[in-house]
């Protein structure tokens, strides 16, 4: 288990985010972005991404506004978490 980021140094945190990076483009579908947020308890957030930095607010806007709406589909069982998706189109 990895200690707290309050208890790590920049370099031991640069380290472990690029290594969560590094995970990511292993998987990810070729030409897709990815913003992650990475925090703890305490309040202290890392970021990274492999997009550019002037198209992530726009970004994390539309997902809170999707969340904030309730627009998600729950994949995982769990109330709390689930992928943004956008709703069936009624059909009346």
């Amino acid at each position: 288990m990895m200690r707290p980021f309050k208890d790590m140094t920049q370099p031991e945190i640069r380290a472990h985010m690029t290594a969560i990076a590094s995970g990511l483009e292993q998987v990810l579908p070729e030409d897709s972005m990815c913003v992650m947020l990475v925090f703890d308890r305490t309040g202290i957030t890392q970021y990274l991404s492999n997009a550019r930095r002037s198209d992530i607010p726009a970004v994390l806007r539309e997902y809170a506004d999707k969340v904030e709406a309730g627009d998600m589909i729950d994949n995982t069982g769990d109330p709390e978490r689930g992928q943004v998706s956008h709703p069936p189109e009624s059909k009346n």
